[in-house]
């Protein structure tokens, strides 16, 4: 949701080589020939410039905030898909 709005890039780089955006409906379309099962995972919860140089210092908001809370936002928000799937 950040990246369509412009607010953040899809990687912690600038020229990142592969980050493209795909929607659920998409992946389902791009693996039609597997039986799949897709989930989200992933928020990136680092500060960026400390992230650069291998420092992971968390922002703010996700060093206060308990760790069964992220799990459920990085379930529902995540910025990635996670498909595992076989040949039909």
């Amino acid at each position: 949701m950040m990246i369509e709005e412009g607010i953040a890039q899809p990687e912690a780089q600038d020229n990142c080589p592969i980050a493209e955006m795909y929607t659920r409906d998409e992946l389902v379309d791009m693996f039609s020939e597997y039986d799949i099962e897709i989930e989200k995972d992933g928020i990136f919860p680092f500060q960026i410039e400390p992230y650069k140089v291998g420092e992971l210092v968390k922002e703010p908001w996700f060093a206060a905030m308990p760790d069964h809370i992220y799990n459920v936002l990085r379930k529902q928000m995540g910025w990635h898909y996670l498909i595992t799937g076989k040949l039909k």
